[in-house]
């Protein structure tokens, strides 16, 4: 669909890991293999360098696929704490990242969309995430959060994975929103990106899109980069995502009715 025929489309581009689903999830299985008082340690350090190696591969302008990042924040994280890995346990531990738990607010906000989706052709919900396609696809899956009816309420699952080759970053480089943009053929203005991390929210905002940050550690706005003397904030922060989404419901002037 080109971009000059979605005039009224408004589309809701829901970030995956940290936002719908929990990586500090994956502690219970790390706490069974390194300890209670490491395992919600080692969880955090993973997510941490799990972002970082992608970060870092962006200045170096190359591209590994994120089950490949993931793996190796992993034994990054788990060396930091004085800790080693197995191949066995690495395999483990990566199963369980697919198994994620969802955040608690997840069902009742994906059941408010499900039903306008019903009802509104305008509302036009996608996936979009760094997470290659059998990771997305398992976690989306498995998770308690998500249901049938959730599942097949996206209308497209946008990954960088399926970047074309040789163009494949990761986020916030202002391509991953372009890609975004054009996978679902609409200008930057009429995309929601709903994201709980700062890094998303302020590239995809540097682009014109319009952001909801989903504050799930509850501290407020506290990022402090701008694009020269505008500060970057998200048009619209709550610490509950069904709060989001009614609040970007009523800024578009969508019911149910």
């Amino acid at each position: 669909m080109s971009q000059s025929k979605s005039v009224d489309k408004v589309v809701l581009a829901f970030d995956v890991y940290g936002t719908l689903l929990s990586t500090a999830s994956i502690a219970e299985k790390l706490s069974a293999i390194y300890g209670k008082e490491s395992g919600p340690k080692i969880a955090a350090q993973w997510r941490r360098y799990q972002l970082e190696y992608t970060w870092r591969l962006n200045s170096m302008k190359t591209y590994l696929p994120f089950t490949e990042v993931t793996s190796r924040a992993l034994h990054h994280a788990v060396r930091e704490s004085g800790g080693q890995v197995s191949t066995s346990q690495t395999s483990d531990l990566m199963e369980e990242y697919d198994k994620l738990d969802s955040f608690p607010d997840v069902k009742k906000a994906l059941d408010v969309v499900v039903e306008l989706t019903k009802k509104q052709t305008r509302l036009v919900p996608v996936l979009f995430s760094n997470g290659t396609k059998a990771m997305v696809e398992a976690s989306v899956k498995i998770a308690p959060g998500f249901n049938d009816k959730h599942r097949s309420m996206f209308e497209k699952t946008i990954l960088i994975d399926e970047m074309p080759a040789g163009e494949k970053v990761y986020k916030p480089s202002p391509k991953t929103y372009e890609h975004l943009s054009n996978e679902v053929g609409a200008p930057m203005e009429q995309i929601w990106l709903i994201s709980s991390n700062p890094f998303d929210i302020v590239g995809a905002h540097a682009l014109g899109m319009k952001t909801a940050w989903v504050d799930r550690v509850g501290s407020g706005w506290v990022d402090a980069l701008s694009v020269g003397d505008s500060p970057i904030e998200p048009h619209v922060s709550d610490n509950n995502l069904e709060n989001i989404i009614d609040t970007i419901l009523m800024k578009e002037n969508i019911h149910a009715d």
